[in-house]
C-alpha cells in the first residue's frame, strides 16, 4: 500500500496532474518525492508521518539529486506498466528521464509513445529533449573569458574529492601542484603564507564508499609532505568543512558532537525531528598542535550552551525565543527536511580587531557572530524565522555558503561578503552574490531592536542576468580582491568568475577536472546531477606579491590534462 501510495502522489505531483496544468504549477520529481515522503515543499514534517518507518527509511536512502530523480522514474515507469495506468503516464515518464543526459534516447522513446495516445504536450516535450541534447554537448573548459581588467594573481583550484591541488596562472596554466592522492580534498583549501597547502581530507576509499568520520585537518608542505595533521580522538566528535589558521598560529575548526536521544530529549527537542533517534551539533573548536598528528582543544563554543525551547515549562531552557535571539531555538528544524545533521555550519571567519568568529549555518539561513570574549552569541542575520521574529523582514539567506568579513585592505574591508545558494528562495531558484553592511553602533557593539538584531544593509549584490543562469545548489564562495573585483565559485559545475564592481565578468575558468563520485553508502555512481563530477567546494586567489611565492619556481607547466598534468 506504501508503495502504491507514493506511485499515485508522484503521478499527480511529479509533472503536473493534468495535461491542462500550467508549466509553473507543476512540481519536479525532487519535490514530488520529498512531499510523498511526508514532507511538504516548506519544510514542515507532519508529526505522523515523520514517525513512518518506510518514510523515514527513504528518507535516509536519498543523499543525492540522483535519487530523487532515480526514484520518480522508477515508480513512474511501474505505474505506466501497470494494469490501468494514469493518463498521460508517457509523458510524466519522458519528463522524469529528461532529467538525466544519459537518458535522453529513452526519454525520446517515451515521447514517441506520448505521441501515440495522443499527448497535446508532444511539442513541448521536444523542445525540452532539444534543449536537454544542447545542454548535454561538452562545455568548453579552462579559461573561457579573459580581459585586461583581470587581478593579477594565482588561484587554488582543489577539485572535490581529488588528488591534487593546482596554482593556476590567469591563462589556466598550473604552475604548481601538489599530489596526495592517497588522501583526496572534499571541502575546504588554503595556501598559507609560509607556502604550506591547509586543507581538509579525507581517504580516497572513504571517499568512494560516500564515508565522511574519517576527515581530518591536513597541512602540506610547498613539495607535498605532511607537515601537520588533525583529527579528533574525542569520542562522538568529528571535522567536518571548514577551518582557519589564527594569528596566534592555532587552528579555528569546526566540528559536529554527537548528542544521543535523552540528551536531545532533555533539552526539549521533539522526538519526531530525530529520525536517528541522535543528533549531530556542530561546534567550533580552537586547536593547538601537538606534535605531527596531533592537536589541544583549547577553546570551544556550542550552540548546545545556549538553547532555549518554548515546548515544556519544566526544562530549563524554556523561554520564547523571540525574547532571547542569543539563544538557538531547539525546536527548528533544517529548511526543507529532517535530518539528524541540525545545523550544518560550513564555514568560519574570524574578526581579529573584534575578536569574533562568524559562522555560516547554512540549514537556519543565518549568520552568526560569536564573542570569543564573552562566549556569547553577540548577532545573528539571515532568517529572523528562526528565532521566532518572522514579523521583522523576510528571510532573506537560503543554503548559503562561505560568510566572512572582507579583509583589512581590501575594498569593503570589514563588511560581509557571503554566497547565497538560493535554494527554495521565492520566485525561484536562483544563486547570487552578497556585500552586507555590519550594523554596529558608535560604542562598536551590534545593533539591535529591541529583543532583534538589526538587519544588514546591503551594499553590493551580484547576480547573472537573467538570474537562474547562476545556480548552485550546494557548496560555493566568494572572494573580494584587492582590486575591487569578486572572485565567485560556482560550485556545481566547476565554474569560477571574477567581476568588477560594475558586475562586469572579466575572467571565467571553468574546471576541467571530473571526478567520479559515488552517492551514500556507495550506491552507484553520482552522475544524475549535472555538474557534479567537476565539483568546486571554494577557490582562493592569491596576489603576485603573496609571501608564499618568494622565491618559488611559478614556471607555466601547461593546462591541466596536458604536458602531463593528470586531471583524472
Amino acid at each position: 500500500m506504501f508503495k502504491d501510495l507514493i506511485c499515485c502522489s508522484l503521478v499527480a505531483i511529479a509533472v503536473g496532474a493534468s495535461a491542462g496544468e500550467s508549466p509553473e504549477n507543476r512540481r519536479s520529481p525532487r519535490k514530488a518525492v520529498r512531499e510523498v515522503r511526508g514532507q511538504g515543499v516548506d519544510g514542515n514534517v507532519s508529526q505522523a508521518d515523520a514517525g513512518s518507518t518506510g518514510r523515514k527509511r527513504i528518507i535516509r536512502n536519498a543523499d543525492s539529486d540522483s535519487d530523487w530523480y532515480v526514484e520518480a522514474e522508477r515508480l513512474l515507469k511501474e505505474a505506466a506498466a501497470s494494469e490501468n495506468p494514469p493518463p498521460f503516464i508517457n509523458r510524466r515518464v519522458a519528463m522524469a528521464l529528461l532529467n538525466n543526459p544519459e537518458k535522453l534516447d529513452e526519454a525520446e522513446e517515451w515521447i514517441r509513445k506520448a505521441e501515440s495516445e495522443g499527448d497535446p504536450e508532444v511539442p513541448l516535450l521536444r523542445q525540452k529533449l532539444a534543449a536537454a541534447r544542447e545542454a548535454a554537448k561538452p562545455a568548453p573548459t579552462g579559461v573561457v573569458v579573459k580581459t585586461d581588467d583581470v587581478f593579477p594573481g594565482y588561484t587554488l583550484l582543489a577539485p572535490k574529492g581529488f588528488g591534487r591541488t593546482y596554482l593556476l596562472n590567469n591563462d589556466g596554466e598550473a604552475v604548481h601542484e601538489w599530489v596526495h592522492t592517497n588522501m583526496v580534498t572534499v571541502t575546504s583549501s588554503y595556501l598559507l603564507p609560509n607556502g604550506n597547502l591547509l586543507r581538509m581530507a579525507l581517504d580516497a576509499e572513504s571517499q568512494v564508499a560516500g564515508q565522511r568520520p574519517g576527515i581530518m585537518v591536513q597541512e602540506l608542505s610547498w613539495d607535498g609532505d605532511v607537515v601537520w595533521q588533525y583529527l579528533p580522538d574525542l569520542p562522538g566528535v568529528r571535522i567536518h568543512h571548514d577551518m582557519l589558521r589564527l594569528p596566534n598560529g592555532n587552528m579555528l575548526v569546526v566540528v559536529s558532537e554527537k548528542k544521543e536521544l535523552q540528551e536531545c530529549l532533555a533539552v526539549g527537542r521533539d522526538f519526531e525531528t530525530l529520525p536517528k533517534e541522535m543528533l549531530w551539533v556542530d561546534a567550533v573548536y580552537e586547536v593547538k598542535s601537538v606534535g605531527r598528528n596531533g592537536g589541544e582543544v583549547v577553546w570551544r563554543w556550542s550552540p548546545w550552551d545556549h538553547l532555549i525551547q518554548d515546548r515544556d515549562p519544566n526544562l530549563p531552557s524554556h523561554g520564547n525565543p523571540a525574547d532571547f535571539p542569543e539563544r538557538i531555538d531547539i525546536k527548528r528544524v533544517r529548511a526543507g527536511h529532517v535530518t539528524d545533521d541540525w545545523l550544518h555550519v560550513n564555514s568560519v571567519a574570524y574578526n581579529k580587531d573584534r575578536n569574533e568568529v562568524m559562522l555560516s549555518v547554512h540549514a537556519l539561513g543565518e549568520v552568526w557572530v560569536v564573542s570569543r570574549k564573552s562566549g556569547k552569541l553577540v548577532y545573528r542575520w539571515g532568517n529572523p524565522a528562526a528565532y521566532g521574529r518572522s514579523d521583522l523582514e523576510d528571510q532573506t539567506l537560503f543554503q548559503h555558503h562561505n560568510a566572512h568579513w572582507i579583509e583589512d585592505g581590501l575594498p569593503g574591508s570589514g563588511n560581509i561578503l557571503v554566497f547565497n545558494n538560493g535554494v527554495g528562495r521565492p520566485g525561484g531558484d536562483y544563486s547570487s552574490v552578497l556585500e552586507l553592511k555590519p550594523p554596529l553602533g558608535f560604542w562598536g557593539g551590534w545593533k539591535k531592536d529591541g529583543s532583534a538584531f538589526k538587519p544588514c544593509p546591503m551594499e553590493w549584490e551580484y547576480e547573472a542576468d537573467p538570474p537562474d543562469a547562476m545556480f548552485s545548489e550546494v557548496v560555493s564562495g566568494a572572494q573580494r580582491l584587492p582590486n575591487g573585483n569578486t572572485l565567485i565559485c560556482i560550485g556545481i559545475g566547476g565554474m569560477l568568475l571574477e567581476v568588477d564592481a560594475q558586475k562586469q565578468i572579466v575572467w571565467k575558468y571553468v574546471n576541467p577536472v571530473q571526478v567520479e563520485r559515488r552517492g551514500a553508502k556507495g550506491r552507484g555512481k553520482w552522475k544524475a546531477s549535472p555538474g557534479t563530477a567537476n565539483m568546486l567546494y571554494r577557490a582562493q586567489k592569491y596576489p603576485l606579491d603573496y609571501p608564499a611565492f618568494k622565491d618559488r619556481n611559478l614556471n607555466p607547466n601547461g593546462l591541466l590534462g596536458q604536458m602531463g598534468l593528470a586531471i583524472e
